[in-house]
Order: structure tokens, then sequence, then C-alpha cells
């Protein structure tokens, strides 16, 4: 095993359990960049 006093020691990669409002904002910043790209608006006021 590495001795690095660099970095705090971990056992696995994995990641953390995602809170709902932590996936609601990812979820609307995917939109948000779907809409950039396709030149839309993805703000709710503009949904049909």
């Amino acid at each position: 095993m590495l001795d690095s006093t660099d970095r705090i020691p971990t056992s696995h990669a994995g990641s953390l359990p995602r809170t709902d409002a932590l996936i609601a904002a990812n979820a609307a910043r995917a939109d948000s960049r779907k809409a950039a790209i396709s030149g839309g608006d993805a703000s709710p006021a503009s949904a049909p």
C-alpha cells in the first residue's frame, strides 16, 4: 500500500447517496444544457 500524506486514504471509489434535491438540480441542469444545444428555452414558463 502506498504511504501518501497528500491524500486521505479511502477503501473504495464509490459515490455518496444523493438527496432528492440534488437529483432534481442535476436533472434541471441537464434539461438546460439540452435546450442550449437545441436553441430552445428550458425554463418552466415556456413549457406548453
